[in-house]
């Protein structure tokens, strides 16, 4: 009856002034009138019975159709979707929803948020406090629906759970008014979104560490040259913070000599490469070098020293990897030597350039 009341309403009369017309046209007032070429209704003041087969249903059908659909509210905090997208997705995520949800089937969802960052993005679904990590591979709005299809299908195998909400935060009292539960949904909807939504805390808390594999090119003093080589990086951590391991391996030449320094170093890092939040990171570490001739040259042994190097690197997240490339100042307590005729010595202090790559442990999206 709301629907056919509006209706009413919008044509000017009554539902009890409703009469079909002629075929040939309707007359919306005693003035204005426009050409049909089917039946419709007339609004005159009559008093024959409107026909309730013909409208009744489709007012129903309407009404259970916009009450499905506003059923879920669908929230977006995420600058990689334009209003647009931001538009499209929500109305294919409403249509999933009500295509998924059913007698048969738990209810549909009150609340699904979407958030994102640079390089990931999550569903909150419902109010609940872990997010669910989102697929980007066929693109974002493609991972979101495919995720509140998982969702709807995990919920269809479990029972739905009881939620434990305080009945002054989200339903009014006796005597309260509309007005008065609405704000109090607001205010608790306020305080989930402070609390259990702070998906960025929730990043910064935990998944810290990574698995990397890398280069570094460093200015030997003459009559050596420059020496390249890979070096292998694991972090382990939490926080932003990882204990850091570092091997590598250099190579190079002093005239018809071969050289090769290895180092294994010890220390710590802030931020990036090791957590997927940060662009910008920052270690300390100590360690030790060694360096040596690789060409059979009697009477000349390998030297050593303790290292110690502070670096800087900026990185750039791609999903699960992680690229970065960063200075790294180096300073050697007591630099090595290699005797003549070798005759080749590497500096106290020194600057190298490190690059490379880790794949990411993030523990947060377990």
């Amino acid at each position: 009856m709301l629907f056919t009341n509006v209706l009413c309403s919008w044509l000017g009369s009554g539902p009890e002034h409703l009469v079909p017309a002629p075929a040939t046209g309707c007359a919306l007032g005693p003035e204005m009138k426009f050409a049909m070429t089917r039946p419709c209704l007339l609004a005159t003041p009559s008093s024959a019975r409107w026909s309730r087969p013909a409208v009744l249903p489709v007012a129903m059908a309407v009404l259970l159709l916009a009450f499905s659909l506003g059923a879920t509210e669908l929230t977006a905090a995420c600058q990689r979707l334009t209003p647009a997208r931001e538009r499209e997705l929500n109305a294919r995520a409403r249509l999933l929803i009500l295509s998924q949800s059913s007698d048969a089937r738990p209810r549909a969802p009150e609340l699904v948020h979407v958030g994102c960052n640079t390089s990931r993005a999550w569903l909150v679904w419902d109010g609940t406090s872990q997010p669910t990590a989102i697929d980007e591979r066929h693109g974002l709005i493609e991972g979101v629906l495919v995720a509140i299809e998982h969702r709807l299908a995990q919920a269809s195998r479990e029972p739905t759970p009881v939620r434990d909400i305080q009945p002054d935060a989200t339903s009014a009292p006796d005597g309260a008014t509309d007005v008065d539960s609405g704000r109090a949904r607001e205010a608790a909807r306020a305080d989930t979104s402070a609390s259990d939504w702070d998906i960025e805390a929730h990043h910064r808390q935990t998944g810290t560490g990574g698995l990397g594999l890398g280069f570094g090119a460093e200015p030997w003093p003459s009559p050596a040259t420059q020496g390249l080589g890979p070096r292998f990086d694991l972090g382990v951590g939490a926080a932003g913070f990882a204990f850091h391991m570092i091997e590598a391996v250099r190579f190079g030449a002093a005239g018809e000599y071969a050289l090769a320094q290895f180092e294994t170093q010890l220390g710590a890092n802030y931020g990036a490469p090791f957590r997927a939040t940060d662009r910008w990171g920052a270690g300390l570490a100590l360690g030790r070098d060694w360096w040596t001739t690789t060409t059979d040259v009697p009477d000349v042994q390998t030297d050593a020293s303790w290292l110690a190097t502070a670096r800087l690197q900026v990185a750039q997240h791609f999903g699960p990897v992680s690229t970065w490339l960063g200075p790294e100042l180096r300073f050697r307590f007591n630099p090595p030597r290699l005797p003549p005729p070798v005759a080749a010595h590497l500096a106290r202090w020194s600057v190298s350039l490190t690059l490379g790559c880790v794949y990411l442990v993030d523990a947060g999206d377990q």
